[in-house]
């Protein structure tokens, strides 16, 4: 193992995982990250769909994040930055909708 390369409680129990299978470390570690990275595409995709890990939970994506991440694809890093303070100060409203729905069900109760 290289001196620079830093060890994990996880590379253990790849390895142990490795070997038990008989596969190389690399397979096993993409195995492992395929489902983060799945993950990581729906979420960021404008489905806003979940994902359920067993015996872990429902992964659910917040519709103003993902918008709020399409919005900045494509800006320049000083776009962004504007962008950013202009929805935290409201001056651009993200998902008038959902306050909308806030909205009514305050009303309803």
């Amino acid at each position: 193992m290289a001196t620079n390369e830093k060890v994990f409680c996880n590379t253990i129990i790849l390895k142990e995982v490795a070997e038990e299978l008989g596969l190389p470390l690399s397979t096993v570690k993409a195995m492992v990250n395929a489902q983060s990275e799945y993950t990581k595409i729906v979420m960021e995709s404008d489905t806003y769909d979940s994902i359920r890990w067993p015996y872990l939970g429902v992964f659910k994506s917040k519709p103003k994040e993902v918008q709020m991440i399409n919005h900045l694809r494509g800006m320049t890093p000083e776009q962004q930055k504007e962008f950013k303070i202009a929805v935290r100060t409201k001056r651009i409203k993200l998902n008038h909708w959902e306050d909308e729905l806030k909205k009514k069900k305050k009303k309803d109760e």
